[in-house]
């Protein structure tokens, strides 16, 4: 070994957030029973477990809540000018009353098998309701192509506990074939929830 050793940490005894809570995480190495001192502090890296949830209090202090859902592929056809829901792109939870919720998604939309239809609109919802402060909106115009978009939308009034975010898709006019958001199903597309307390 000459000193130098490298180890996953995690393959032999698994790892979960529980042991990432400390302030202070040390990394004590045994060899035939006897501890090497001194124990290493770890950096950054281990504490990606916690990085799912972002917790810093959306309460009256201005602090918000940020969690990421990984979104999975969906489509639905045909589609013409009426909303019609792609799918689920997974559920959050709001822990504060007097908070609003913002989604964010960052990703691929694409619609295909055009007629009469000049593009696509691709519109974020939270409990298959639409956004209760303006739009959450995002226009493909090119059919067959995978377009890059940012959907933003801000819901009010939402009751604490578990909510679900979708995707719903409708033609300015004519029909398409299928509308799909992550199309390709890459597995690289989130949706960034954030709840806050306006100002």
């Amino acid at each position: 070994m000459n000193g130098v050793f490298n180890i996953e940490l995690g393959t032999i005894t698994p790892l979960n957030e529980g042991h990432f809570n400390p302030d202070i995480v040390l990394l004590e190495t045994v060899i035939d029973g006897s501890p090497l001192e001194p124990m290493r502090k770890l950096g950054a890296t281990p504490y990606a477990f916690r990085a799912n949830v972002v917790e810093s209090g959306a309460g009256d202090d201005g602090g918000m809540r940020l969690s990421f859902i990984d979104v999975n592929c969906e489509c639905v056809g045909p589609v013409a000018d009426t909303f019609v829901k792609i799918g689920d792109m997974g559920t959050f939870t709001k822990a504060e009353e007097q908070t609003d919720i913002e989604l964010n998604y960052s990703g691929r939309v694409k619609s295909d098998g055009w007629s009469g239809s000049t593009g696509v609109y691709f519109e974020l919802r939270i409990d298959d309701q639409p956004p209760s402060d303006g739009r959450a909106l995002a226009v493909n115009g090119q059919e067959n192509v995978s377009a890059n978009v940012t959907i933003i939308g801000v819901y009010s009034g939402l009751a604490t506990g578990s909510h679900t975010a979708s995707m719903w898709a409708r033609t300015y006019w004519g029909s398409v074939t299928q509308a799909c958001f992550e199309p390709g199903c890459w597995n690289a597309d989130q949706l960034l929830v954030r709840e806050y307390m306006r100002d």
